[in-house]
């Protein structure tokens, strides 16, 4: 990467693709997560070269791993309940799959609307939750849930956003704002089944 592309990598939106093929979520997103583990990146880059990422993580010493163990044990855990992740960043529906894994849920994704309707019509009946990105190229997210809501007008629905949401704009359940913790996510979703129980 160039020096100036370097400087602004960790941007929300910034993106060195063509319009339409990606929002620039990915690293705004992974250094707000690892921020929030109080770690850091240190980026290495060289034209013509490559590129390293180095991700430091503060150690955990015995008698803080008790602690740390506590407050994850205290995170809200699903009991196996489908959701669909619909997000046009590759690194953001891995990392928030994973999230949705290690919590006890089970994560199907769709990387545009198109696609979500196509999974959502075919197992709408053991979906639980939908979480998708407001800001996607093609199909953009309020025909999205237009869609889905025709499928199931009780469909659960957290619309994500790098921006601030307009509740008005968008037809769903709850929102996040991006990036956002493993924690927000988690007592979110939580918030919303509960909507349905």
């Amino acid at each position: 990467m160039s020096k100036k592309t370097l400087e602004r990598i960790f941007e929300p939106f910034f993106t060195t693709k063509v319009l339409g093929e990606g929002t620039g979520l990915g690293l705004s997103t992974s250094i707000g997560i690892i921020k929030s583990h109080n770690g850091f990146i240190r980026v290495y880059s060289e034209e013509g070269q490559g590129t390293r990422f180095n991700i430091y993580l503060p150690a955990i010493k015995t008698v803080t791993t008790k602690s740390k163990s506590v407050h994850q044990s205290k995170l809200p855990r699903g009991s196996g309940e489908s959701i669909l992740i619909i997000d046009d960043e590759p690194d953001l529906r891995m990392i928030t799959s994973q999230i949705l894994k290690s919590f006890g849920y089970m994560p199907f994704v769709a990387s545009g609307g198109k696609e979500a309707i196509e999974i959502f019509r075919e197992r709408h009946s053991e979906i639980a939750l939908v979480l998708t990105d407001v800001m996607m190229p093609g199909m953009d997210s309020i025909a999205t849930i237009r869609e889905l809501k025709m499928i199931d007008p009780k469909v659960l629905i957290i619309a994500a956003s790098g921006l601030a949401p307009d509740p008005n704009s968008v037809d769903a359940s709850a929102f996040l704002s991006k990036p956002y913790t493993a924690e927000t996510l988690l007592k979110t979703i939580q918030k919303c089944l509960k909507l349905r129980s």
